[in-house]
């Protein structure tokens, strides 16, 4: 789902390039899937929101389940700084 929803967005916005399902399982490519999706729908969101909604889908902020998730992702940007 989220991979078509990339490709939805690169469509939308009259970008040729294409994602395929063999591209999640690439780093960098995951990677710029990701920033993709974040800098159309998350321009001036929190990381939590960001990492909730990635996780969950678009209202992920709200649902319990995504908390573990978001706690990961705390954890590791934390130690990145």
């Amino acid at each position: 789902i989220m991979l078509r929803e990339i490709n939805r967005i690169l469509r939308k916005q009259n970008i040729d390039k294409r994602f395929t399902l063999e591209d999640r399982w690439k780093c960098e490519k995951s990677k710029e899937m990701f920033y993709i999706w974040v800098n159309y729908y998350h321009e001036s969101s929190t990381n939590e929101i960001i990492a909730r909604n990635w996780n969950g889908g678009p209202k992920g902020y709200r649902k319990n389940q995504t908390v573990p998730y978001w706690n990961k992702v705390k954890q590791q940007l934390q130690w990145e700084n």
